[in-house]
């Protein structure tokens, strides 16, 4: 009986050794691949190109509406291969306005490929090891969502001391800024984040004033994000007043004043079909 449950025992141990060397070499030869191709793709390309997303806006313009997409018919529609492929070349982005423009639209653009190959995912919390796991080539580099969210866009606005194009990001999740169905253009980048960040701030859900109990709860969106807000701005609930509309704003400047963040965050998709997703 001892020698058939050793047995027993070894061969899981077996499938499990296998099943863990097999999706090694399957990931070892996904980023060996990805490497070969980013090499071919700087070493054919004599000349750097200008960004291109056009199949990416015909896209938003057929699928995301309301800052909600359509991730049931994204799933199968060519335009999604097409926009990715688009991303691939190696691009000029030799202003800030068009760095941002570039990575933004990757960023939002690698989001919806990635919900969409997961879907009917409910919730981002199903996708937070896929976010840093999966890679891309963007323009002929190799990187993840997270690599670009935090690396391409976070550290490089700090250092530049702006965080406000960061509202035109959309990580999918209700929660989140909502997903424009324009591309973000190097020529409106700033004039956009400005109005991201009024809708934002002036919606219900993200921000709360209660005047008689002199409190004000922000959205966790800007705890997630604290350490970006607290190297610019001090404090985030400084740069959450400064957008927020109310017609007595020095009551919202009184030291008085308590100042919370929302316990719960909707990390539910961004799903044209989830129209009460909570």
């Amino acid at each position: 009986m001892t020698s058939k449950k050793s047995t027993r025992h070894n061969t899981i141990t077996t499938v499990i050794i296998i099943s863990v060397a097999v999706l090694a070499l399957i990931t070892n030869l996904s980023e060996l691949f990805l490497n070969i191709e980013c090499l071919y793709l700087n070493h054919s390309n004599s000349n750097i190109n200008q960004p291109n997303f056009t199949v990416y806006q015909e896209l938003l313009n057929k699928y995301v509406s309301g800052g909600r997409v359509d991730y049931q018919n994204t799933k199968s529609s060519s335009l999604l291969s097409r926009a990715i492929n688009q991303l691939k070349q190696p691009v000029n982005l030799d202003t800030p306005e068009k760095y941002y423009s570039f990575w933004i639209n990757a960023y939002n653009l690698m989001i919806i490929d990635t919900i969409s190959k997961n879907y009917p995912v409910k919730t981002l919390k199903n996708l937070k090891m896929t976010f840093s796991r999966n890679k891309y080539i963007v323009a002929g580099q190799i990187c993840s969502i997270q690599d670009v969210y935090n690396q391409k866009l976070l550290n490089i606005m700090v250092s530049q001391r702006n965080l406000k194009p960061i509202f035109l990001t959309c990580n999918g999740s209700l929660g989140w800024p909502k997903l424009s169905n324009r591309i973000v253009s190097p020529d409106t980048i700033y004039d956009d984040a400005e109005t991201a960040i009024e809708n934002y701030v002036n919606n219900k859900e993200n921000v709360i004033f209660d005047a008689e109990k002199k409190t004000i709860t922000i959205s966790k969106f800007f705890q997630i994000n604290l350490d970006y807000f607290q190297t610019l701005y001090g404090d985030p609930f400084n740069f959450v007043i400064e957008y927020y509309k109310y017609p007595h704003k020095d009551e919202l400047y009184n030291i008085a004043i308590q100042k919370f963040y929302f316990t719960d965050f909707n990390w539910s998709i961004n799903d044209a079909k989830n129209k009460v997703a909570k």
